[in-house]
C-alpha cells in the first residue's frame, strides 16, 4: 500500500491569535466549523475526541502534540474511513491581521 500525503491550506484574514481561539485550542473546536461533523466530545483529560459525523458513522481521534498558539497534531484509532496510520497536523501561521491555516 502506498502512503498518501495530503495538504489543503487556507489564508484567513485574521490574526493568528484569533484564528487559533476560534478554532484550535479546544480539540472540539472541529465540530464548529467541519461540514461532516455532527457532534464532538472530549474524553481523557481532552486528549481523545469522538466526532459523530452527520448520516452516521463515528470517528475517534488522539491528540498526540500541541504547540499552543499554532499547532496541533492527531492520529485517528477508530474509524469508518479506508485509511491506516492516519496522523495529522492543522496549524497556524501569520503575523498582524492575516494567517494561514494549514492542513496536513
Amino acid at each position: 500500500m502506498t502512503a498518501v500525503e495530503v495538504i489543503e491550506s487556507i489564508e484567513i484574514k485574521a490574526a493568528p491569535e484569533k484564528v487559533w481561539a476560534a478554532s484550535a485550542k479546544d480539540f472540539c473546536g472541529i465540530g464548529q466549523f467541519h461540514p461532516a461533523v455532527e457532534k464532538c466530545a472530549l474524553s481523557n483529560e481532552g486528549k481523545t475526541r469522538t466526532l459523530s459525523l452527520k448520516g452516521g458513522g463515528t470517528i475517534v481521534e488522539n491528540q498526540t502534540a500541541v504547540k499552543e498558539g499554532s499547532s496541533y497534531s492527531y492520529v485517528i484509532v477508530e474509524s469508518p474511513l479506508p485509511v491506516a496510520d492516519y496522523k495529522s497536523t492543522f496549524s497556524i501561521k501569520g503575523s498582524g491581521e492575516s494567517s494561514t491555516v494549514t492542513w496536513t
